[in-house]
């Protein structure tokens, strides 16, 4: 276990692995099941190199030793599996195409009590999937303006619609479960909502009042703002009120 990725690159038409190809790799986790995705972190990773005999190897030592990939392996891996999504690219060359592509990998993830590290077996993509396949360019095949346009505007209605639709349901859904590695953190966006309530009602208004009749003109400015900003946000959710919630702190104290 050296936590080792290989991969490599082929060209169909010569029928052969390329050498001394540049490329650079990005690398984001996802959590799934197989068919749906429950999370996914954003870029964690990114190197580069260049091949050899048609291969490249990757040591990802420095994304096994990332706190998120830890924080996914203690909350997901008894349940689910932690994908490695990654970015393929390399640029443009005067025999190549400039290539952006996303491969995915399962690797089996391990911790080890003895070094206090985890590891995934190494990884041969080549062996496991395929090659990665560069198009030669074809000089008879230019793009024009128009058509480069078009692919754009293509993935952007995608992005667009893909964007929409999470936003929706943020903001229609605040009984959205949050991922808590602790007891005392909010389960749902809804209870962070009416823990701004019970804060504001049980901490946040005695505190104006005490620093206004101290005279403590600053702090009590600075508290007052803090009292607005939580109105501006829990009068987006009026449907939310400190009765749906776990209880004003403290207030069973004598």
């Amino acid at each position: 276990m050296s936590n080792i990725l290989k991969i490599g690159f082929y060209d169909n038409d010569l029928g052969e692995a390329l050498n001394e190809v540049t490329c650079k790799i990005s690398i984001a986790l996802g959590v799934t099941d197989g068919t749906v995705y429950y999370d996914t972190s954003d870029i964690l990773f990114e190197n580069k190199g260049t091949s050899e005999n048609g291969e490249l190897n990757f040591d990802l030592s420095q994304l096994m030793s990332s706190s998120t990939l830890i924080k996914y392996y203690k909350l997901y891996y008894e349940k689910y599996k932690i994908e490695f999504k990654i970015i393929v690219e390399v640029p443009k060359t005067d025999t190549y195409n400039y290539l952006i592509t996303k491969i995915s990998i399962l690797p089996k993830i391990i911790y080890s009590d003895k070094e206090g590290k985890y590891f995934f077996d190494d990884y041969d993509y080549i062996n496991n999937n395929d090659f990665i396949y560069l198009t030669a360019i074809d000089p008879n095949v230019q793009k024009t303006i128009t058509s480069l346009k078009a692919e754009f505007k293509a993935k952007e209605l995608e992005y667009n619609i893909a964007k929409t639709l999470y936003e929706t349901e943020i903001k229609n859904t605040t009984e959205i479960i949050l991922d808590n590695e602790n007891e005392y953190e909010p389960p749902t966006f809804k209870n962070i909502i009416t823990r701004l309530l019970e804060f504001k009602e049980g901490t946040l208004t005695p505190s104006i009042k005490y620093t206004s009749d101290a005279k403590l003109t600053d702090i009590n400015t600075k508290l007052v703002n803090i009292s607005k900003l939580i109105n501006l946000i829990t009068k987006q959710y009026p449907d939310i009120t400190i009765d749906d919630g776990e209880g004003i702190p403290y207030q069973n104290i004598k």
